[in-house]
């Protein structure tokens, strides 16, 4: 039965909420080689990511140290929102943590016309490549996508199921094309960044 990791990036840069594809801060880059450490038992496997520069950067150390090229895999990159401006896609997606998946898509398809089918086929594909694995595969994304991969392995249909720290490890088990939550990662103790 394959385990898959799922790992939240580091902790981005400060002035993120103005920036849709920041870097780590100093603590995020140690949070990177942290996981390193934390996954010390783990055998070297595949390594999916995020394209975006803060899951690149959070998946390097654990690529380096088992000399393996991460795979691109675009349809675990961060959700998307019905606005593309920084400050306000961040707001409204802080707005959107308390509600259901499909209250998220009702809240979005009245500020862009076919957000719901947007998310619909976002959530489907993270699902589609996830129950792809055939064994242990390590993916490093987003608080999103990994609150739906969670949402999906508890039948729980709220947007966050857990308040994800950065650089949190989140793992699911697979088994006959199911996700079961095996463990939760580290919840974090004050606001998303």
């Amino acid at each position: 039965m394959p385990k898959i990791y799922l790992i939240r990036h580091g902790r981005a840069q400060a002035n993120s909420r103005d920036d849709n594809n920041p870097a780590l801060d100093s603590l995020g880059h140690q949070q990177a080689m942290d996981i390193v450490r934390d996954l010390e038992g783990l055998a070297p496997c595949p390594i999916w990511v995020s394209p975006l520069r803060r899951c690149r950067q959070t998946a390097a150390p654990l690529a380096y140290k088992w000399s393996i090229s991460p795979i691109i895999e675009p349809y675990v990159s961060e959700v998307p929102s019905p606005m593309q401006e920084p400050v306000s896609r961040s707001a409204w997606l802080m707005r959107m943590l308390d509600r259901s998946w499909l209250e998220m898509a009702a809240d979005g398809e009245q500020l862009a016309v076919g957000y719901a089918d947007l998310l619909h086929t976002w959530r489907q594909r993270i699902y589609d490549v996830v129950l792809s694995c055939r064994q242990d595969t390590v993916i490093y994304s987003h608080f999103f996508v990994i609150n739906s991969l969670i949402a999906e392995a508890t039948s729980n249909d709220r947007v966050a199921c857990a308040m994800l720290d950065s650089a949190s490890i989140s793992v699911l088990d697979l088994e006959n094309y199911t996700l079961r939550l095996d463990r939760m990662g580290k919840q974090m103790v004050s606001h998303l960044h």
